[in-house]
């Protein structure tokens, strides 16, 4: 059986390098035409952890309330992690 996801981890930060507990991240895939945003949300410590994401090419931003961030652009691939800082 070939595995076709991946994991996403990270952390999010604020300007300060202080966590943003709670943050909300928002994985929009670009490779595929329709394909619905994935929403992942940190934990207390501002960490963040998602293990089934298709393979894929994702435009990535974490929001808290009024904090937005930069957009990042990731690349998952089958059976591999990639982590991401905001």
């Amino acid at each position: 059986m070939t595995q076709s996801a991946g994991t996403v981890l990270g952390d999010v930060l604020d300007e300060n390098g202080q966590t943003v507990p709670g943050a909300r991240i928002i994985m929009t895939p670009l490779t595929t035409v329709g394909g619905a945003a994935l929403r992942i949300d940190a934990g207390r410590d501002g960490r963040f952890s998602r293990a089934d994401v298709d393979a894929g090419l994702y435009a990535m931003s974490a929001v808290q309330g009024e904090l937005g961030s930069e957009e990042h652009r990731v690349r998952v691939r089958a059976g591999r992690a990639v982590e991401v800082r905001f």
